[in-house]
């Protein structure tokens, strides 16, 4: 059984590295996106509208898929450089 103490949640940029990561990876669906990122879908679908508004993500409408930008691209060395520095600060204090 899984404790309370056991659950990582994640904030908002984890979850909009987890969506940006899996884009990356190709054109992808809104419902492949919610699932690979494991969120509702009513939550994907607003988040990816925010990232669609904020130029990291374009949508296809003849697909219906989106893809990423190189903004999109930016934003996630960015994040994976912050992380790597704050995972090392904290392997450092301990």
């Amino acid at each position: 059984m899984i404790s309370v103490q056991d659950v990582k949640y994640r904030c908002r940029h984890d979850i909009i590295y987890d969506i940006l990561l899996n884009v990356s990876k190709g054109k992808i669906k809104i419902s492949h996106i919610a699932q690979s990122a494991n969120l509702p879908l009513d939550r994907a679908r607003a988040i990816i509208n925010n990232l669609v508004k904020h130029g990291l993500l374009i949508f296809d409408s003849i697909e219906r898929t989106y893809r990423i930008t190189p903004k999109g691209f930016e934003w996630l060395a960015v994040y994976e450089k912050l992380k790597e520095i704050y995972d090392r600060q904290r392997c450092s204090k301990q």
